[in-house]
């Protein structure tokens, strides 16, 4: 164990690009500088060079996914409200995970990038550590597109559609089965995810906060991908005072009923474990992914399920994000089932650019 410690704090510092001298940024609430209030130029700063470590904890339960055998079957139940998906997020889950992974993991803006589509943006780079008994393994080189590594999952007949008109399969470190695509297969109650050819190449990472083609105008922040030259990601709107909302289709080449919702919930102070950030926005989100059709092996239909996921990122200015939670595999009702995997991220280090 003192092992694992001392190669974590050696790594933080690495990663953070500090030394044991404190040659970190001046942390918050020190009462020297006097914090802005929140706009979109100033919630999430851009300077190449400027970085972010945070510590991350993954969470699994088992569980299961309700197949209807017909789509009229499926429960006509609205989405929660903005105040229960708070409610939900404030939570805390009384039952113990069947399996958890501490993480460390680090973002940092390093020069711009092009997608496949053609968009030039700034590279917002991710890395990931996964904490060992024998210390801090990096994980996968290269982290993909974490919002389609989830459609893999949860809407197969989405992937397929995409991997049938994207080859190669567009940088996910993923690859396709053999009997010719991702398939959600059905053994009772139990939902299997998808069959890879190579599954210990899977890095399942959350979305609500993380990098790739990042651009942020007066319009929005948001993430580019390799699927077309539109915006693939949104994280903030034009307006972000408290209570304003934005609704945006994804993928829309390859589905009519997957969106994102979000909203700017409440202004908060929030205590991490660098500080404590004043004035920072707590913003709220709902990925609903429709419809999914529940196949076998064969790729015949044996049913269909719901579900959605939800979270939040918690964002100060002049600091960019500090905190995210983000909750997986939900189904609407009242209340709504309690999901299989969440994802809690906190930040422990920023580093800026080299005057």
């Amino acid at each position: 164990m003192r092992t694992v410690i001392a190669t974590i704090c050696a790594v933080l510092l690495l990663l953070a690009g500090c030394s044991d001298e404190s040659d970190c940024p001046t942390c918050p609430g020190d009462g020297k500088i006097e914090v802005p209030d929140p706009s979109l130029q100033n919630i999430w700063p851009n300077a190449d060079k400027t970085s972010w470590t945070y510590r991350q904890n993954h969470r699994v339960w088992e569980g299961n996914i309700t197949i209807y055998p017909t789509r009229d079957d499926i429960p006509n139940v609205p989405l929660p409200t903005w105040s229960e998906i708070f409610s939900l997020v404030e939570a805390r889950t009384p039952v113990e995970p069947n399996t958890a992974t501490r993480r460390i993991y680090r973002m940092q803006f390093d020069g711009v990038t092009t997608t496949t589509s053609g968009v030039t943006a700034q590279r917002l780079t991710d890395e990931v550590y996964i904490e060992t008994a024998q210390g801090l393994k990096r994980g996968a080189e290269k982290l993909g597109m974490p919002i389609l590594t989830r459609l893999f999952t949860i809407r197969p007949d989405i992937w397929n559609r995409i991997r049938q008109s994207k080859d190669p399969i567009l940088g996910l470190g993923l690859t396709s089965d053999p009997s010719g695509g991702a398939t959600v297969l059905a053994h009772g109650e139990n939902i299997w995810h998808g069959l890879l050819s190579n599954p210990a190449r899977i890095l399942y990472m959350p979305y609500l906060l993380r990098g790739g083609a990042w651009e942020k105008t007066a319009e929005w922040i948001g993430l580019y991908d390799d699927l077309s030259a539109r915006l693939a990601w949104k994280f903030l709107a034009e307006d972000i005072t408290v209570g304003s909302e934005f609704s945006y289709q994804l993928i829309p080449d390859f589905s009519d009923d997957t969106f994102l919702h979000g909203r700017v919930y409440r202004q908060t102070s929030v205590e991490t474990e660098i500080g404590t950030f004043e004035k920072a926005l707590d913003c709220l989100y709902i990925l609903d992914f429709g419809i999914s059709t529940v196949t076998d092996l064969q790729g015949e239909v044996v049913g269909y399920m719901r579900s959605f996921d939800y979270g939040r990122v918690i964002y100060a200015p002049t600091i960019g994000p500090v905190y995210s939670y983000e909750r997986w595999g939900v189904e609407p009702g009242d209340p709504p089932t309690p999901g299989f995997e969440d994802f809690t991220t906190m930040l422990i280090g920023t580093g800026t650019p080299a005057n």
